[in-house]
Protein backbone atom coordinates (compact mmCIF):
# COMPACT_ATOMS: atom_id res chain seq x y z
CA UNK A 1 0.00 0.00 0.00
CA UNK A 2 2.69 2.63 0.82
CA UNK A 3 4.37 2.02 -2.58
CA UNK A 4 1.12 3.48 -4.51
CA UNK A 5 0.78 6.06 -1.75
CA UNK A 6 4.84 6.95 -2.71
CA UNK A 7 3.47 6.58 -6.54
CA UNK A 8 1.18 9.08 -5.65
CA UNK A 9 3.30 11.47 -3.86
CA UNK A 10 5.73 11.68 -6.51
CA UNK A 11 3.36 11.98 -9.25
CA UNK A 12 2.19 15.42 -7.73
CA UNK A 13 5.70 16.15 -6.71
CA UNK A 14 6.22 16.60 -10.24
CA UNK A 15 3.67 18.58 -10.97
CA UNK A 16 4.41 20.96 -8.30
CA UNK A 17 8.11 21.21 -10.50
CA UNK A 18 6.88 21.13 -13.93
CA UNK A 19 3.77 24.09 -12.72
CA UNK A 20 5.29 25.76 -9.45
CA UNK A 21 2.11 27.65 -7.76
CA UNK A 22 2.26 28.70 -4.33
CA UNK A 23 -0.32 27.56 -1.90
CA UNK A 24 -0.16 27.17 2.26
CA UNK A 25 1.92 23.92 1.73
CA UNK A 26 4.24 24.30 -1.06
CA UNK A 27 6.29 27.94 -1.58
CA UNK A 28 7.92 28.56 -4.76
CA UNK A 29 11.33 30.43 -4.38
CA UNK A 30 13.13 30.44 -7.83
CA UNK A 31 14.89 34.01 -7.43
CA UNK A 32 17.16 32.61 -4.34
CA UNK A 33 20.58 33.48 -4.70
CA UNK A 34 22.18 30.82 -3.04
CA UNK A 35 25.28 33.40 -2.44
CA UNK A 36 23.15 35.98 -0.32
CA UNK A 37 23.40 35.28 3.53
CA UNK A 38 19.58 37.47 2.93
CA UNK A 39 18.43 34.13 0.97
CA UNK A 40 19.47 31.74 2.84
CA UNK A 41 17.72 33.55 5.99
CA UNK A 42 14.62 33.80 3.74
CA UNK A 43 14.83 29.60 2.81
CA UNK A 44 15.30 29.12 6.93
CA UNK A 45 11.58 31.12 7.56
CA UNK A 46 10.49 30.11 5.04
CA UNK A 47 11.03 26.57 6.53
CA UNK A 48 9.45 27.48 9.64
CA UNK A 49 6.41 28.90 8.18
CA UNK A 50 5.72 25.98 6.58
CA UNK A 51 6.52 23.51 9.42
CA UNK A 52 4.36 25.80 11.62
CA UNK A 53 1.62 24.98 9.02
CA UNK A 54 1.91 21.50 9.17
CA UNK A 55 4.37 20.52 6.78
CA UNK A 56 5.24 21.49 2.96
CA UNK A 57 7.45 21.55 0.29
CA UNK A 58 9.91 24.10 -0.91
CA UNK A 59 10.67 24.47 -4.29
CA UNK A 60 14.21 26.41 -5.41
Amino acid sequence: MSHLLNRDINSQFEDRLISPMETLDIEAKDWLDMDDVESKGTIAKTLIALENHGGGFLVI
